[in-house]
């Protein structure tokens, strides 16, 4: 019994000859529809951008561009199709992969390659779909451990030789390690060292203050105030995504 998705596959050639070839292939192939095909740039963005679909088989050289040009204009669109192209030449397969195509096959496409393309594709999908499971760290305390998912972590904050770890639940578990320890413990870049005393999870930094030396954390209701050294501002700033 078939439990896959059925996937959704355009093919922009500008032979038609290959185009039947190709969606003959895929037609022999359980859970794949050839949503259509186009044989120029401009026609398969209008295709990709009519059906969405989940593959787009993609040859490399068309009549009025290559291929390359197709990516570059679909990705000023929201839409995101895996991109397999196919080509006569051995050469520009890596060039393909660079620009951002999920795989490529060589032309005349053997059956045995597709197929395998199509496999993998699912495999990737699979994964992508499953959840990874969430990995707490267990932290020691006076009276045992708790093990803390570190995605809930606000901040830290040192109490001489102990922790306090405050959540996004505000929630606070003191841990027995020094705030250094915590420090090596916690992953970079996602936590911070703003102070001595502190460390904050960047995520859910909402503001510096450079004049007065602070930072505020929000996390749903909760917003917290603490003070940064001077020379870790711009380390901090410099350390985020813009």
């Amino acid at each position: 019994m078939n439990t896959h998705k059925p996937l959704r596959t355009i093919i922009i050639d500008d032979e038609i000859s290959a185009i039947r070839l190709l969606e003959e292939m895929l037609g022999r192939l359980e859970g794949i529809t050839v949503c259509g095909y186009a044989q120029d740039v401009e026609g398969g963005v209008n295709m990709v951008l009519h059906h969405r679909p989940d593959i787009l088989f993609l040859d490399i050289k068309l009549k009025d561009e290559n291929g390359f040009g197709l990516i570059h204009r679909l990705k000023a669109y929201d839409a995101d199709p895996f991109i397999v192209m196919v080509t006569g030449f051995d050469q520009f397969g890596m060039q393909a992969l660079k620009a951002g195509a999920f795989d490529y096959l060589l032309k005349p496409v053997d059956p045995t390659e597709l197929l395998k393309v199509i496999s993998r594709y699912r495999q990737k999908q699979t994964q992508q779909q499953s959840p990874e499971p969430v990995k707490k760290i267990r932290f020691n305390t006076l009276g045992g451990f708790v093990l803390i998912n570190p995605e809930e972590i606000l901040y830290c904050q040192a109490q001489a030789n102990y922790t306090d770890i405050y959540l996004t639940s505000q929630h606070k578990h003191t841990i027995s390690l020094n705030i250094g320890s915590i420090e090596k413990v916690l992953s970079q870049p996602q936590f911070f060292r703003i102070s001595r005393s502190n460390i904050i999870n960047v995520r859910f930094l909402a503001e510096i203050n450079r004049g007065k030396r602070f930072c505020v954390l929000t996390a749903g209701q909760v917003s917290v105030s603490l003070k940064i050294a001077q020379e870790r501002i711009k380390e901090l700033e410099g350390g985020l995504v813009q």
